[in-house]
């Protein structure tokens, strides 16, 4: 339908979580992050746990030193690839688990993003490897992402 926009889907949350609406499906993935907390210019090593165009969730080893709303920069590496990208913690769960959404993406960073999605996804596919079971609304087992032309 023209101008339908579709509802986005919950990630399915822990008992004691309310769901979190997502605008983009995100990809389970391996990886590491480093993440610089501004203006402090805090760093902490973290995994990278899930991906997607307009964000990432982390989680790290202690406690973050960031709140809801810090401005942060974080740097990614996930098959070989690094990408460094602004970004405002979105949620924080337990004080080692944060929800990142990017932020002031230029063309370039947002079609790198969706090209390493894509490659992930595709990947997964030839391997059979990292799938998603069904019944975990918001988490994507396939590429499909448009790329610009």
């Amino acid at each position: 339908m023209e101008g339908h926009k579709a509802k986005p889907e919950p990630v399915v949350p822990t008992p004691d979580e309310k769901p979190i609406e997502r605008r983009d499906p995100r990809l389970r993935c391996k990886g590491t992050a480093e993440i610089c907390v501004l203006p402090t210019g805090t760093k902490i090593s973290a995994a990278l746990v899930d991906l997607s165009v307009r964000g990432c969730c982390i989680e790290a080893g202690g406690a973050i030193p960031a709140r809801a709303d810090d401005r942060i920069e974080v740097c990614f590496r996930v098959n070989g690839f690094a990408l460094r990208l602004a970004g405002i913690v979105r949620h924080l769960q337990g004080g080692t688990r944060a929800g990142i959404e990017f932020t002031d993406l230029c063309c370039r960073k947002e079609e790198q993003i969706k090209e390493l999605v894509n490659e992930l996804f595709d990947r997964e596919e030839e391997l059979g490897i990292n799938e998603c079971p069904d019944d975990v609304p918001g988490v994507m087992k396939r590429s499909g992402l448009p790329m610009a032309d």
